[in-house]
């Protein structure tokens, strides 16, 4: 699904920004208390225009709740994928890491006797973010390649060569983090005005309907917000 696919998507873009609200109780409950009033309010619809509902409230009401429901989705959608990225990334540096110590560390033994190649590890080694990682990787696979004889002595497995080399890529993924962020700012964003267009009608149509049902004690407590009064 894509931020397409929400219906009133005209409607919630054109709420200003300083007018669009963040849910103050779980989204899920408040939808769930909408579409018991819009259930509720059909046998009171005479009375409630009566006394001045806009009756393009209640027609579009369940309209709002079924975009509120699906930019929640979408949300949470774009949310687990941040979440997931940021655990691969995590699996990915880690690995990475361990990999250039081993190439780092095999260098330094292999060569202890060899100046130039231990001030090329050194300068190697001076950086420290994830771009740094992977240019370092990058580094250590050159300087590994060209010394392949001296770390066979001692041992060394060239596949650690072709790992480092396949790790890079996989470093340089911040791009793709980048716009997963982007759509989930984005998913919030569109959720918060899904909620603020809902809880808009939702708000004006238990106004009047306490207004109307003030002496009614059965038809009033329809109009009540539930989760507020547990609370």
């Amino acid at each position: 699904m894509s931020i397409q696919d929400i219906p009133l998507q005209k409607s919630l873009e054109a709420i200003p920004l300083n007018e669009v609200k963040r849910p103050i109780i779980p989204v899920d409950v408040f939808i769930q208390e909408a579409h018991d009033l819009y259930v509720w309010i059909r046998e009171d619809l005479t009375q409630l225009y009566a006394a001045g509902l806009d009756k393009s409230l209640v027609e579009s009401l369940s309209d709002r709740i079924y975009a509120l429901q699906l930019a929640q989705s979408h949300w949470i959608s774009c949310r687990e994928s941040r979440k997931t990225i940021l655990l691969n990334q995590k699996k990915v540096r880690d690995e990475a890491l361990r990999v250039k110590n081993d190439l780092v560390a095999a260098l330094r033994f292999a060569f202890r006797g060899d100046e130039h190649i231990q001030r090329s590890v050194n300068d190697i080694m001076k950086g420290t973010s994830s771009a740094d990682l992977a240019q370092d990787l990058s580094d250590l696979t050159v300087l590994t390649k060209s010394h392949t004889d001296g770390l066979k002595a001692i041992g060394f497995d060239d596949r650690k060569i072709k790992l480092a080399s396949g790790l890079i890529s996989k470093l340089a993924s911040a791009t793709a983090l980048w716009n997963v962020e982007k759509m989930s700012t984005e998913a919030k964003e569109l959720r918060d005005r899904a909620y603020t267009h809902l809880q808009e009608a939702v708000h004006v149509i238990r106004v009047t309907g306490r207004y109307v049902f003030r002496d009614d004690k059965v038809r009033i407590t329809g109009y009540r917000h539930r989760y507020r009064s547990r609370s």
